[in-house]
């Protein structure tokens, strides 16, 4: 009824099923793990990892050693989105790994981005990686379902006899195939579910990370929206992209107390200690107030450029935990409670009269400021 072979391709393996039908190549990387399969009927790739380049290249080869070489294949293997430069992880600002994102138009309004923008979607592709990791055991569960239906169908055809051929332990012939077919997509399930386990496991435990750091950015965009509405004449800019490589500023607002960017962090159940640039999240020290000036020093260099006079921009750390004991504070670095953010803005002096605060917010909301 089917056959299945399988074949090694530049160190990856390939095998072939034929059920029903369908007819399709599953590839799997040398350490074991899915790279995703081929529809040899309808052409079409399905990716397992952002591995395209080894998926293709080894369908590609497949597929000419069998006498299945396809238009892709004569002018050579043209390699996925997944497996772009732009669609692989890439180094991120200080704080941690971050994942090249669609830049936005160079004229896109900025106010338009929600708080945590950035992480959300961070979110939106860890769960696609996992929905992809996950993606082969799927398949083979539905395979599972079908068959079983299939199944049900061929015992209707005549219940009593399949009833008496059990009580003896035999089965006709198209029913024994069947039930071998639900063993063998039983054990492809769980096969590649036990494969997919470490990825999705590794992915879970990074969304934890960043729904956390998702968490803060909202409570703060919350207090930020107060400010506001106390008093319109400060206004705020949230996941604010900055250059080419996936590093944003939480915030940025811009006010008669000045130009601040705000470094959100969230940890509830922690206790930090701050003494001048040294912070300490239970004991393990963290480079916030570096990368607090970092940010800072690289905005005041692109409003400068953009509004074509000095423009001085302020860091700011917001810290959300249990408690927060700053000895210390830095000395170009603000490090303060989330609950005392509100109150610190509005006690501010005023150092922008009005038609500053305008000019340096109308070169902020522009995308195109952000990009050098």
């Amino acid at each position: 009824m089917g056959s299945s072979d399988v074949v090694v391709v530049i160190d990856a393996s390939v095998t072939r099923w034929q059920r029903f039908g369908k007819d399709r190549l599953y590839v799997t990387a040398p350490d074991g793990s899915p790279l995703g399969w081929h529809d040899l009927a309808t052409g079409a790739t399905h990716y397992a990892t952002a591995d395209a380049a080894l998926l293709d290249a080894t369908v590609a080869r497949w597929r000419a050693q069998h006498g299945h070489v396809g238009r892709s294949e004569l002018v050579g293997v043209v390699p996925s989105p997944a497996a772009s430069p732009e669609g692989r992880r890439t180094a991120s600002s200080a704080d941690g790994p971050s994942t090249p994102r669609p830049e936005p138009a160079a004229d896109e309004d900025l106010t338009l981005r929600p708080p945590g923008q950035s992480l959300a979607d961070r979110l939106t592709e860890l769960d696609a990686q996992a929905a992809s990791a996950q993606a082969p055991a799927r398949y083979w569960w539905a395979e599972l379902d079908e068959l079983r239906a299939q199944d049900r169908l061929v015992r209707a055809q005549s219940p009593l006899g399949d009833l008496l051929r059990g009580l003896v332990g035999r089965r006709r012939p198209e029913r024994q195939e069947l039930r071998d077919l639900m063993r063998e997509a039983k054990q492809e399930a769980r096969r590649h579910e036990a494969a997919a386990a470490p990825t999705v496991r590794e992915l879970a435990a990074e969304a934890v990370s960043w729904q956390r750091g998702l968490d803060g950015e909202l409570v703060v965009g919350q207090l930020l929206a107060e400010v506001v509405r106390r008093d319109p004449r400060w206004r705020v800019l949230h996941s604010v992209p900055v250059g080419s490589r996936g590093a944003d500023i939480d915030h940025v607002l811009v006010g008669p107390g000045g130009v601040l960017t705000l470094k959100t962090k969230h940890h509830p159940s922690a206790r930090v200690f701050v003494a001048n640039d040294a912070v300490l999240v239970n004991g393990t020290r963290y480079p916030y107030v570096r990368n607090a000036r970092h940010e800072a020093q690289r905005a005041e260099r692109l409003l400068t450029a953009a509004v074509g006079r000095r423009v001085v921009v302020e860091g700011v750390v917001v810290v959300r935990a249990q408690d927060l004991t700053v000895r210390a504070q830095p000395a170009d670095v603000h490090v303060l409670a989330s609950r005392r953010l509100v109150r610190w803005l509005r006690a501010r002096p005023e150092v922008l009269a009005a038609d500053e605060v305008d000019a340096v917010f109308a070169a902020a909301r522009r995308a195109s400021t952000w990009r050098a």
